[in-house]
């Protein structure tokens, strides 16, 4: 959907409608759409992250180098950021910093063998139950 920027006005209305549940029509504000700011064309992103302390627009644009292209908060946890020259079917997307770290270590796959569960938080693997698959295969 091609258009121009969105004005503050109805960027307002749908961050409020958006937070309270009442947007009916989400998927035309949120995710990601080519939109003209300024006389450039590029695409507006726009994500739920609220519990991200920062979110960042990503791609081989910048290579994947989270913080080039950062995205400003709108509210409720909304966040919205602009990528000037950015071309349809080019490989991007928001990816936020959480606000607190995850628990749990993160160890690199090569350290680990197959039936090692000492990185993992995962109940099933130190409990050595079988998680179900959901894949119906």
């Amino acid at each position: 959907m091609d258009r121009t920027q969105t004005p503050a006005a109805d960027r307002n209305e749908m961050v409020r409608a958006y937070t309270t549940g009442s947007a009916i029509r989400a998927w035309e504000f949120m995710g990601s759409h080519a939109q003209e700011r300024d006389g450039t064309w590029g695409y507006v992103f726009r994500v739920w992250a609220p519990h991200a302390q920062e979110v960042s627009v990503v791609g081989d644009f910048n290579g994947w180098e989270h913080g080039l292209h950062p995205m400003t908060a709108l509210g409720g946890g909304l966040w919205e950021g602009f990528v000037p020259g950015l071309q349809r079917y080019d490989c991007s997307k928001p990816t936020p910093t959480p606000s607190t770290p995850r628990p749990g270590r993160v160890r690199p796959p090569s350290s680990m063998s197959w039936g090692d569960t000492s990185g993992t938080t995962s109940p099933g693997w130190t409990t050595g139950k079988r998680i179900p698959s959901t894949t119906g295969l």
